[in-house]
């Protein structure tokens, strides 16, 4: 689905939660045997946003956001939930990694089609484009090159181990060689991210893991105190780039107002925020920048920790931060076996990673991407209380 359009993620989402809670009442069992701790953070997150409803900036719109939340973690908490409980069934492990292999080969086979479209300049489908109000022109395999990237290591191992190593290898170089071919810098560097990490956690061991969580969750409590280094921190980052000759890409320099503009909102309202998904009413938000021809905010801050911070303040923050120990630690606790934790442990700082570049960390689409990360990995990759099968 996401092949067509990258929003279908939280329909595929939604059946897939559906069809396996039916399957697993006929097998027989209690919803409280549901349960996975990480998402009961993302609750009391949603319950903190709530509670945002009494100062927002704009009432309607958070609140809007806030019922989309809370039916993204009924999806989640099904899809999840039910897929924790095929760890006490067998695997299959070279069908469900035959099935994975199609479906990866078809998604890599339609982003080549485009990427060579592009290339010769013909545009065979009006689908592959999209003409935003500022008449540019986005890829709309871009989101699913962030998928794929998000994806990658996690689907390498599960290849690696019911089909081949080399085409493990090789269906991985193909991967690597699309995402940069897409031209989305936050594919890339979740990619790039994603195998670097694989690669820490393999060679120095799980240890490690507890160490960069720890980076990770500083960064989130302290990136807006740049804002005491310079009043507009990435406004003057882009000026001494441009003094040097090095010139940004015209959405990098869009992000650079973006960033001084939240920036500086973040200051007005430190503790608590303007309330949950009014980024993009904010005021000022929707000004045009001159030199772009662009609204300052026309979406969101392209920045979940900004995002964060701008609408939940301190509190948000830090509600963050603990929900991404839990998600780490959780890997580490459920998943045994050091590669899989390796490749779990990448695909969830690609995640992250992409997060601070591109989409909205409230985007129905995106929290799909991690549901349905999730429900796989945990199915395919957690400690099973059964042996799994080889055929």
């Amino acid at each position: 689905m996401s092949l067509l359009d990258y929003h279908g993620l939280t329909l595929l989402a939604i059946l897939l939660g559906f069809f396996s809670l039916i399957i697993e009442i006929k097998r027989g069992f209690y919803i409280e045997d549901i349960k996975f701790q990480p998402l009961y953070l993302y609750l009391f997150f949603i319950i903190i946003g709530s509670l945002s409803l009494i100062w927002s900036y704009n009432f309607d719109v958070s609140l809007e956001r806030l019922l989309h939340l809370l039916g993204n973690f009924f999806i989640g908490w099904i899809v999840v939930g039910t897929a924790y409980r095929q760890t006490h069934y067998k695997l299959n492990i070279k069908y469900s990694a035959v099935i994975y292999l199609l479906g990866l080969l078809s998604t890599l086979a339609l982003i080549i089609f485009q990427t060579v479209s592009n290339y010769l300049n013909i545009d065979y489908f009006e689908i592959f484009q999209q003409t935003t109000k500022t008449s540019s022109f986005l890829s709309v395999t871009n989101p699913t090159a962030t998928v794929l990237a998000v994806l990658a290591m996690p689907g390498c191992l599960l290849i690696w181990r019911g089909v081949s190593a080399p085409i493990a290898i090789t269906v991985l170089l193909i991967t690597a060689i699309i995402i940069f071919l897409s031209q989305s810098l936050a594919a890339i560097a979740g990619f790039i991210f994603s195998f670097l990490l694989t690669l820490a956690v393999l060679s120095a061991g799980k240890k490690i893991i507890r160490f960069i969580t720890l980076g990770i969750m500083l960064f989130v409590l302290t990136l807006p105190a740049i804002i005491f280094l310079n009043n507009t921190p990435f406004t003057y980052m882009r000026e001494q780039l441009s003094s040097h000759n090095v010139n940004l890409p015209l959405s990098s320099i869009h992000r650079t107002y973006i960033y001084d503009f939240v920036l500086q909102n973040i200051s007005d309202k430190p503790l608590l925020g303007w309330g949950i998904g009014v980024s993009r009413s904010l005021p000022g938000s929707q000004e045009k920048i001159a030199e772009l021809n662009r609204e300052l905010l026309p979406l969101h801050p392209h920045n979940s920790i900004f995002e964060v911070w701008v609408e939940l303040g301190l509190v948000g923050a830090l509600a963050l931060t603990v929900l991404i120990f839990f998600i780490m630690i959780r890997i580490v606790r459920i998943v045994k076996e050091q590669a899989a934790t390796a490749v779990l442990f990448g695909s969830a700082s690609a995640y992250i990673v992409i997060g601070l570049t591109s989409y909205s960390i409230w985007s129905s689409w995106w929290i799909a991407t991690a549901i349905l990360s999730t429900g796989i990995w945990t199915a395919l990759l957690a400690e099973r209380k059964t042996p799994p099968v080889i055929k």
